[in-house]
């Protein structure tokens, strides 16, 4: 059972290892807000953005055959997020500046989400 505690240290973790790393939204699957330092009026919707597209991201990997979907990016002009899952319950979206190495993201995303799990 993931604890806001484990949430933090998750944010704390990203910032610091990543360059870039702006914001960390933890949602529900249902797309219910879990943690997020963000404005409050814009933790609600960013919580229900990341949960959608973490189930998008499963619908078409399930459309195309590609296997299990590990992640969702989307660029925009002033920025990118990353949704991967945590848990069976779980989604974290990472925001970062558009400048920032999304392989380098996608893999400390993965690594952190997997020790915190695993706790």
């Amino acid at each position: 059972m993931l604890v806001r505690q484990q949430a933090m240290l998750l944010a704390v973790r990203l910032r610091s290892a990543v360059p870039g790393v702006t914001r960390i939204v933890v949602a529900r699957r249902d797309g219910r807000v879990f943690f997020d330092q963000g404005l409050e009026e814009t933790q609600e919707p960013a919580a229900v953005a990341a949960a959608s597209a973490s189930q998008l991201g499963i619908d078409v990997a399930a459309a195309f055959r590609l296997g299990y979907a590990d992640s969702v990016v989307v660029h925009g002009e002033r920025g990118m997020v990353l949704v991967q899952p945590l848990d069976a319950m779980h989604v974290v979206a990472v925001h970062a500046e558009p400048s920032t190495d999304v392989v380098a993201l996608r893999h400390t995303t993965w690594e952190a989400s997997a020790e915190l799990t695993a706790s």
